[in-house]
């Protein structure tokens, strides 16, 4: 699954009030950094990372062997990429590339943009301590 979030800084791509967690499937999401949220407790791991991605611009992710893992069109603008997937390996670094050159590097489980934090770097702003999300 694909999400294009908002790309107003008062939005998220995702937006919860409670625990946020993924538990199986890809789910790749572009949009608006400023209230950005990520997964928290135990569930699928993912990756994070803030960009500049202009509408239209070729989005990917790839892993530490430089393979693509995912891939779409900025159907708006964007600062926020996230990706989850049952073959995101913990603890390992992708990198986010916007029109084919490195935007941003990510580490598994871990996200430092956005408003608010939270145990392992997470960012966001939502309903809970450390700006933590909910279900969706």
């Amino acid at each position: 699954m694909t999400v294009h979030g908002p790309s107003s800084g008062g939005n998220g791509t995702f937006d919860a009030d409670g625990a946020f967690t993924i538990t199986g499937g890809d789910l790749l999401g572009l949009g608006s950094s400023g209230m950005a949220q990520t997964p928290t407790g135990t569930g699928q791991a993912w990756v994070a990372a803030s960009a500049d991605i202009a509408e239209g611009a070729q989005v990917g992710v790839t892993d530490a062997d430089a393979t693509v893992v995912a891939t779409t069109t900025a159907l708006r603008t964007a600062q926020f990429v996230f990706y989850s997937s049952p073959d995101v390996a913990t603890g390992q670094t992708y990198t986010v590339t916007v029109d084919g050159a490195q935007a941003a590097t990510a580490t598994e489980g871990q996200f430092t943009g956005g408003m608010g934090g939270g145990p392992g770097g997470q960012g966001g702003m939502g309903g809970g301590p450390g700006g933590r999300g909910g279900n969706r």
